[in-house]
């Protein structure tokens, strides 16, 4: 009885209230039953309850109304607002711990709490979404930001309780940690099941976070089965990547006439490297390869670099098959892989991996070559995990590029303070972020837009019945291979277009058609009937490109002439 008791008072909720009704009813009673003079009437007896120092106006039963008299101090002036305290405290409580379920509707909801969270929530906020709702197995400070549930993101029950099939959006961006990408899965497979009788069509992008993750759903060929969820899949090093080399000029724009190539140095391995060099791969084909021949250079700097270059063939085959690559090793001696030639050599980008230390003088000695040599232009990546190890290298980098090469730094910490220093005391020139990825706005992004439109111009040459109001629908009938293939093909037109203002249609079109050959590679299709050089191409696969060519200012831009 006394352990019941403590708890109840202990556990603050609405059964206190009961109790305490009981008691007082049972009291009522019992003190009329004993008190049966006319006096004591019902009235009398709410009076002693509600005001006990009416106890001195009365005449009969004085014992028995003191009695009720302190029974009523206790319970109304002391217990009953110690329990309405307790109520609000707990309800306090419970929604600053994240137990308090509301019925929202129509709300975005943010599943995870991981380091995008940030970012997620100012973009949402800028595009004038109020009403968020995020859900965390963590402890997140209540503020008027958003609505927190306190919960596994990826349990069903949780996800029930949330009203996900009530939601307008939602975000998987996961928690930070091991196992975050096969937890977001999870979680897309579980709302994919509780929302298959959803009356309602839902966006719902999905963050991953390893690219050999990501790989494989790039791979995938099969149309998803989403049921009512609009599914949009980003790798947040791709993405992190793209920002910088895709909607940024940080890569350098080399027309027809122009004698010089593309060199990317990349300091590092590891998902961010790989990242850096896949999307440098895609984007950089200009237009003066078929004139001069030269070919954007990327260069992986780093200890171990053989196993580097191993795994890299390993991924992908095909693509170092018909790829130029040189392999330095520490003492500098080359070993140089030519494209195989019953092919033939037509990809308009090479690869080096010099196995040495960042600081090493074999690694100083390439880039102050690469400076010195007018035929080519710098641009370096540094990649490294490590803080402070990514500093240390871009402080150290010889002199002579400081200024004449673009410099950016893979930064994941929660405040760039620090590289603001270092760009204010112009030591190395101006420095670029790679990262920052809580501030990624994955809202409503260009990247789907492009790819979306892209799509759209491709399926609708095939099939004139389709419109331009069909592009999102359309999209969420492909597969990922497809649309990750238009979403290449749109990011490359931003850098293209600038390049080929005075190229002719063919110069164009020359240019996407070996853009696709090394997305198809990348993407791990080691064999097609259309690897070949564009010369050689049957005209209606010509004709393909020059209907992505003529419509860049509308994949781009969304601007559709007529």
């Amino acid at each position: 009885m006394k352990r019941w008791f403590f708890n109840l008072i202990a556990k603050s909720n609405g059964r206190q209230l009961i109790v305490l009704l009981a008691a007082s009813t049972i009291a009522f009673i019992l003190g009329l039953t004993i008190c049966k003079d006319d006096n004591f009437t019902w009235i009398e007896m709410t009076n002693l309850f509600l005001d006990p120092s009416s106890f001195a106006e009365s005449k009969t039963n004085a014992g028995i109304r003191l009695v009720f008299a302190i029974f009523g101090f206790f319970v109304f002036s002391s217990l009953l607002v110690s329990v309405f305290t307790n109520i609000f405290d707990n309800i306090t409580d419970a929604a600053r711990s994240g137990r308090t379920r509301y019925r929202v509707k129509n709300h975005i909801l943010i599943l995870g709490a991981g380091h995008q969270l940030s970012g997620i929530l100012s973009a949402v906020k800028e595009d004038g979404k109020k009403r968020i709702v995020v859900v965390s197995s963590q402890d997140l400070d209540l503020c008027d930001d958003f609505i927190y549930y306190k919960g596994d993101f990826d349990d069903k029950d949780v996800l029930r309780s949330v009203r996900a099939d009530q939601c307008k959006a939602i975000y998987i961006i996961g928690e930070d940690g091991p196992n975050h990408d096969p937890r977001n899965l999870h979680c897309l497979e579980s709302l994919n099941d509780i929302l298959k009788n959803s009356s309602r069509k839902i966006h719902c992008y999905l963050t991953l976070s390893d690219l050999v993750t990501s790989e494989i759903f790039y791979s995938l060929k099969t149309k998803p089965n989403y049921n009512h969820l609009l599914v949009d899949i980003f790798n947040e090093q791709e993405f992190m990547v793209e920002q910088l080399l895709v909607e940024k000029d940080f890569l350098p724009l080399i027309k027809i006439n122009d004698d010089y190539r593309s060199h990317v140095v990349i300091f590092g391995s590891g998902n961010a490297a790989k990242a850096v060099a896949y999307t440098v791969a895609q984007v950089s084909h200009y237009a003066n390869f078929k004139r001069t021949g030269l070919k954007t250079c990327i260069t992986f700097i780093n200890e171990n670099c053989k196993k580097w270059m191993d795994s890299l063939k390993a991924a992908r085959p095909g693509l170092f098959d018909l790829s130029r690559y040189t392999y330095i090793d520490s003492q500098g001696t080359k070993n140089i892989h030519q494209p195989n030639a019953s092919k033939g050599d037509f990809l308009d980008i090479e690869w080096q991996f010099v196995d040495t230390y960042d600081d090493s003088e074999l690694a100083k000695q390439l880039l102050t070559n690469i400076i010195e040599n007018k035929n080519e232009k710098l641009s370096i990546c540094v990649c490294h995990e490590n803080t402070s190890e990514a500093i240390a290298t871009t402080m150290h980098l010889p002199q002579i590029v400081y200024g004449k090469a673009n410099i950016a730094l893979y930064w994941n910490e929660s405040s760039d303070e620090i590289i603001r220093q270092l760009n204010q005391s112009n030591k190395c020139g101006k420095i670029y972020l790679l990262g920052k990825c809580g501030n990624i706005k994955y809202v409503d992004t260009e990247r789907v837009k492009r790819g979306q439109r892209a799509n759209y111009i491709y399926e609708s040459h095939l099939d004139p019945k389709i419109q331009q109001a069909d592009a999102e629908s359309e999209w969420y009938k492909l597969s990922e291979a497809h649309k990750n293939s238009s979403m290449y093909c749109a990011n490359a037109m931003i850098l293209r277009r600038k390049s080929f203002e005075s190229a002719s249609l063919e110069d164009h079109c020359d240019a996407e058609h070996r853009r696709w050959m090394i997305s198809i590679l990348l993407m791990g299709i080691n064999e097609h009937k259309d690897i070949m050089p564009y010369d050689d191409l049957p005209q209606d696969e010509k004709n393909k490109d020059v209907i992505f060519i003529n419509n860049t200012d509308y994949i781009v831009d969304g601007k559709k002439e007529g």
